[in-house]
């Protein structure tokens, strides 16, 4: 045994002897250094947390500023990921924070009808499928549609569309709409009636 390692097994040996000799302050210390790094972890999140909402602020701001409504700010259910939902004319945008921000990874396009009673999907274009993104849209659009007084949310499945078609059957579902389709044409049909206070 080399004097390191003598060094090393005698200062293993004192502290056997104290944890047996003052039990309760070596659980005591123990206690205190597990709280110390729970906080330094949480400080980290917190921290982490602070840097992302200052960054969707500034994201916030230049969007205003380029002419968008800004819908709102919140976590997708599926991965907790912050976006921003913005707006302009017939196009509800979905943008995600990575540490930096793309302008948006979905639009959805609609068209509200002159009598203002029914409301048209045209397309949902998304780059990244399965994160919530699609759901965070709808939400917003559903919510346009009823301060509209909106009374059905229609729209067209083309088949462009029928390589993901139970991907969208199950998210048109998932949203309360009713989906025809017709498999021999490719071609379906998508219908929310929405009730109107």
């Amino acid at each position: 045994m080399d004097h390191l390692q003598l060094q090393e097994c005698v200062k293993f040996m004192r502290r056997a002897i104290a944890r047996f000799i003052y039990p309760q302050e070596f659980i005591l210390n123990d206690k205190l250094f597990t709280t110390i790094d729970n906080q330094k972890r949480e400080n980290s999140v917190l921290k982490l947390e602070v840097n992302i909402l200052l960054s969707l602020i500034e994201k916030v701001n230049q969007l205003t500023k380029n002419g968008y409504e800004v819908l709102g700010i919140e976590k997708t259910e599926k991965g907790g990921e912050w976006v921003i939902i913005f707006s302009n004319w017939d196009y509800i945008y979905v943008g995600e924070w990575h540490g930096y921000y793309n302008d948006h990874v979905l639009s959805l396009a609609y068209t509200l009808k002159p009598d203002k009673k029914r409301l048209v999907i045209d397309d949902i274009q998304t780059t990244e499928f399965n994160k919530g993104y699609g759901s965070v849209a709808m939400k917003y659009l559903i919510e346009f549609a009823q301060k509209q007084k909106v009374e059905i949310i229609s729209g067209w499945i083309s088949p462009v569309d029928w390589d993901h078609i139970n991907r969208l059957k199950k998210f048109y579902e998932n949203h309360d709409f009713i989906v025809s389709l017709n498999h021999e044409a490719k071609r379906g049909s998508i219908k929310r009636v929405l009730v109107v206070n």
